[in-house]
Formats: structure tokens, C-alpha cells, sequence
């Protein structure tokens, strides 16, 4: 394979949402901040926070969405993320997603424990990031 291209995997628990070898770059949003990863880019492993990632192919932005997990970028422009989840803003649906963001709302009032709390208010932020997407580009 040609390093002037990216080969990318996006793999969660239940699927791989993305794969293709013909990627020119990545932007993710880490921890520690925005990346963009470009072919031949030293090895790093990284976490990644709840929001958006950019695939850029050809021109095009693929976006999607993505709800935390790690990414590797090994030698010869190979890129993995290992997902909690991701999914792709052109198979989302704005109506079903503004319902479990309405539903995540709801969630946070109802009385619990600070554990509890902390994973609505996880909730909460994952919905809000797939929401702000989905309309983003529709």
C-alpha cells in the first residue's frame, strides 16, 4: 500500500463502522486535544473523547460521530480506533436521536446517587454530541 494515503479502521464492540485504505487525513477529538493524523505520521496511541471525527477522502468530509475509545497509528499509515461507539452522521436519524436526548433530560432529573449521576450526565454529553452532528450535516 502506498504511505500517501491513510488505511483507517474504526472498530466497536459490535461492528466496524469504518474502513477504508484510501484516506487522506483524520481529524479526532482527544483528550488532549484536536489531532489531525496525515499519511506516514509517527506511531502514537491516544484517548479519544466524546465528539466528532472528520475523514477527509478525495475532497469529501466523511463525519461521524464517536462516544470515547482509543486510537493507534502504526507505521505504514495505518490508523485504528477502538470505539465505544461511532457511527457515521449520514445514517443518523435527527428525529430518533432528539428522542434519547429528550429522554437523557429527563434522566437528570430524577434523584439518584452521585454514580448514577455521573452516567447520565455521560449520557447526556453522547446525546448531545450525536444530536449537534446529525444536524450539523444534514
Amino acid at each position: 500500500m502506498s504511505n500517501s494515503k491513510i488505511k483507517l479502521n474504526i472498530i466497536t464492540p459490535t461492528k466496524t463502522a469504518f474502513s477504508d485504505e484510501g484516506i487522506d487525513n483524520v481529524v479526532i477529538p482527544t483528550t488532549s486535544g484536536e489531532i489531525t493524523v496525515l499519511p506516514n505520521h509517527i506511531p502514537l496511541v491516544s484517548s479519544i473523547k466524546v465528539g466528532e471525527i472528520r475523514i477527509h477522502k478525495d475532497g469529501q468530509i466523511i463525519p461521524l460521530a464517536i462516544s470515547g475509545g482509543l486510537l493507534e497509528v502504526r507505521k505504514d499509515s495505518e490508523l485504528v480506533i477502538l470505539a465505544e461507539s461511532s457511527e457515521l452522521a449520514r445514517e443518523m436519524n435527527v428525529e430518533q436521536i432528539q428522542a434519547a436526548y429528550d429522554r437523557a433530560v429527563e434522566a437528570m432529573n430524577e434523584p439518584l446517587d452521585t454514580q448514577g449521576d455521573m452516567s447520565r450526565e455521560r449520557s447526556l454529553e453522547i446525546e448531545l454530541n450525536r444530536l449537534n452532528i446529525a444536524k450539523k450535516w444534514r
